[in-house]
């Protein structure tokens, strides 16, 4: 003899697949926000890493050869200005590095160079 115990009814089922479907789309939206997150971040890494390279090389080149200028590299655009210090202008120069992808802004590094009086 069967009850109505016995199993699941339809509108039971619709409901658990209705919860389980409704969980399922909010860990792939926490899947997608994640994956956004992390290509975010790489892009600000490789940006700040980009702008690091040019300040580095622009430190290191002899005193007043420092150019202005920009260039390009894997789609960021890198830009840099060189120019003296007002306080002291002949002894101290600022570089400013910045550092673009798709026309954003995803790093921008500021130095000083002095040099020593004799």
């Amino acid at each position: 003899m069967r009850t109505e115990s016995d199993g699941f009814s339809l509108i039971e089922t619709l409901i658990a697949t209705a919860v389980f479907l409704t969980a399922i789309a909010a860990v792939l939206q926490l899947v997608t926000l994640g994956i956004a997150a992390n290509l975010g971040a790489r892009r600000r890494t490789e940006a700040a890493v980009f702008a690091a390279q040019k300040v580095e090389e622009l430190l290191a080149l002899p005193w007043g050869t420092e150019p202005t200028a920009a260039d390009a590299r894997d789609g960021y655009a890198r830009e840099w200005v060189v120019r003296p210090l007002p306080r002291n202008p002949a002894s101290a120069i600022a570089i400013d590095v910045r550092v673009t992808f798709g026309g954003v802004e995803q790093a921008r590094l500021l130095a000083v160079k002095v040099r020593q009086s004799r």
